[in-house]
């Protein structure tokens, strides 16, 4: 029997997001949070993550990806028990400013 820390498990998780590369059939992948500022720890430790796992920020607390990662995400979350305060959406922006397009033709051309 192997068990991880919960560091290691963060790394494998990390290493698994950062490993994948299929891409999400409906768009992109997006993780949206509103973590309360009394768990300020937590969110800086999520946007540390999202940044590693090579997310791109679209607003402090607006994150996405081009590569289908809902599993694991779905799997820190459960783990953590952060699905009060995170979503993780699919699908396409309609409607963005000029920088949002910019950071996605810089990180997302295909």
């Amino acid at each position: 029997m192997l068990r991880l820390t919960d560091k290691g498990w963060a790394s494998a998780l990390r290493d698994r997001i950062k490993g994948t590369s299929r891409r999400c059939k409906n768009g992109f992948c997006f993780v949206i949070f509103d973590v309360p500022e009394k768990e300020r720890l937590t969110r800086a430790t999520l946007r540390y993550f999202l940044k590693e796992c090579g997310f791109k920020r679209l607003q402090h607390s607006v994150w996405m990806t081009d590569r289908d990662v809902v599993e694991p995400l779905q799997e820190l979350l459960q783990h953590h028990k952060l699905e009060r305060w995170i979503r993780i959406v699919i699908g396409n922006i309609v409607a963005s400013s000029s920088l949002d397009r910019l950071i996605i033709r810089q990180n997302y051309r295909s």
